[in-house]
Formats: C-alpha cells, structure tokens, sequence
C-alpha cells in the first residue's frame, strides 16, 4: 500500500470516529486576544443562511488537528501550548483574509464551501498539508451524510454496484487530495473538475461507471499539465481498487508523523 493512501485511510478512520470515542479539547479558547475584529458576516451553508462565527473557525481547525494525531495513534499531548499557538495563528491569517474581503463589500457572504477552501489555502500557506488533508476529508465525511445536493440526474455506478447521485465536489476532493499528497497548493483543482465535469454532463448518460469518470480525471490533470499529480492520482486508484476488491482481514492503520507537519515540538 503506498503511503499517501495509508494516511487517507489513516485519517479517515479518525474523521469517522464517533465523537463519544474521542478526545474534545476547547479549541475555541485558541482564537487569539488580537484576532482582526470582523464585522457582520453571513455564511451560506447548505440548511440555510447563519452568522459566521470565529469560534467555529477554531473548532473546525482544533478536530482537523486531532485527527492527524489520532491517525498516528497518538492520543495524548494534542491541547498542548504548540498546538494550541498553530490553530491560533490559521485563525488570525482566516480572519484577516475574511477582513480585507469584507472591506470590499457592505454585507460579506461567504458559502461554507469557499471558507472551507480558505482555510485549506491557510494550512497549506503554513505547510500543514496533513491538517489540510484531515480537514478536506471531514469535507468528504459530511458530502456522504448529504450535506451536498447532486450536481444533475446522471447517477454513478460504483464498484459495490451501488448507484449514488454525481456530486462534482466529491470529484474535487479526491483531485485535492492528490495535490496535498504532493505538497502543492490544490487550487487548480477547481479547474479539473469543471472540466471533469463537464464531460460528464455533455455525455448525456443517464448513468456513469466510476471507472469512466475516473479516467477523465487522470486525461483533464495531463491535459493540464499536472504530471506528477495524475500519477499520483493512478497509483492512489489503483490502491484504492485493490483495497475495495481484495477481501483482507481488518488492520489498523497507523499514519507516520510526516515531514509536512507543523513545526513546533508536538506538531499537530
């Protein structure tokens, strides 16, 4: 098994760890006394529109950061003062990002999917690019519990032979995934995925194999110039079938600490 699908599985056992299983620490006490005051603004989330609050922010960066220690196995010395100092600092850099838009418009609205993307910019910004991963596979988590409506009818077949909707932005986390496991910045996945989708859509298929999109993945990041990003793709995949179609017995799955970690001596 390569290493970037050992982290993926790794992480993802932890993002789905049942929150009666695992450790909660006050993340919200990290946003710094100096964090740029911003004002009104209004987050778009699926279920509706609600007031943005920083302490969210804190949260969602503080569980990302626990999961990359829990994906090492290593439960203890997560809240420490270094941790605690690395979520406080991706706050202060998020908030004055939010801040400057602000300046630029009357009433900010932000969708929860563009603050995601800011905060995943911010850790990688900081080449925390295991917290980036565990933060885009809580993404992921929370498309699968439908928090993402389908992108059109088309359904796709996946190797269960399950039928689920198309959802274009599973189609960009798992090209995410790809960049940060390269330690590059995942910005052009938004470009490879509306040009994914976009063959998907114009084939006018009512129904679509994963293998068929997948495909169309590796073609658009070689079309774009992503080399190293569409091999890592197809090695990914390739793991990722044999894991789905080789029945094994159940391992645990323990991530290395990683060179692309945080810098201070407990690094999340």
């Amino acid at each position: 098994m390569n290493p970037s699908l050992a982290h993926d599985l790794a992480l993802k056992a932890a993002t789905h760890t049942p929150f009666s299983d695992r450790p909660n620490y006050a993340w919200r006490e990290c946003v710094p006394s100096d964090t740029p005051l911003l004002p009104s603004i209004t987050l778009l989330a699926p279920t509706g529109e609600t007031s943005f609050d920083i302490g969210e922010i804190a949260e969602t960066i503080g569980n990302a950061v626990t999961n990359v220690h829990l994906a090492r196995g290593e439960k203890g010395n997560i809240f420490t003062p270094e941790s605690k100092q690395f979520v406080g600092k991706i706050i202060k850099e998020v908030a004055a990002n939010l801040s400057a838009q602000a300046l630029k418009q009357a009433s900010l609205k932000v969708s929860l999917n563009d603050l995601y993307e800011l905060i995943e910019k911010t850790l990688v910004d900081n080449s925390a690019y295991d917290v980036a991963k565990s933060l885009l596979l809580n993404r992921s988590r929370k498309l699968n519990t439908g928090g993402r409506a389908a992108t059109s009818g088309i359904r796709v077949i996946r190797r269960s032979n399950h039928v689920v909707p198309y959802i274009d932005q599973k189609v960009e986390i798992a090209v995410r995934k790809s960049f940060l496991s390269l330690q590059q910045d995942s910005t052009e996945a938004i470009a490879v995925t509306k040009a994914v989708s976009t063959r998907v859509l114009g084939s006018k298929q009512s129904f679509v194999h994963i293998e068929e999109i997948q495909d169309i993945v590796q073609e658009e990041l070689m079309k774009a110039g992503h080399f190293k990003v569409a091999e890592a793709y197809i090695l990914y995949r390739a793991d990722a079938t044999t894991t789905a179609t080789c029945p094994t017995t159940t391992t645990k799955v323990m991530m290395p600490p990683s060179a692309t970690s945080p810098p201070p001596a407990n690094p999340p």
